[in-house]
């Protein structure tokens, strides 16, 4: 399963409610974008996903593309990144 922030919602592999989906999951990959609008959803679904306990990472996508404040926000919190592309 895997949760995508983006500036308009979160979106879930099938037609669901992602709070009930990660219920599901033993591990889930957060796929963010380094924008300042994307950032905010990220915080957003850490946030969902540290309240049950839910082990994650994040896959920051077109890291060229925007700045570096998701980059740092991922440090802060000692969130995993698990890849980066181009």
């Amino acid at each position: 399963m895997a949760l995508r922030a983006n500036p308009t919602r979160f979106h879930c592999d099938e037609a669901c409610m992602s709070r009930d989906r990660r219920k599901c999951a033993d591990y889930v990959v957060l796929v963010t974008e380094p924008t300042p609008f994307v950032l905010n959803d990220l915080k957003l679904a850490v946030a969902m996903m540290r309240e049950p306990g839910v082990l994650f990472g994040v896959v920051i996508d077109r890291v060229r593309v925007g700045d570096d404040k998701v980059q740092h926000y991922c440090e802060e919190e000692s969130i995993a990144r698990r890849s980066t592309t181009p």
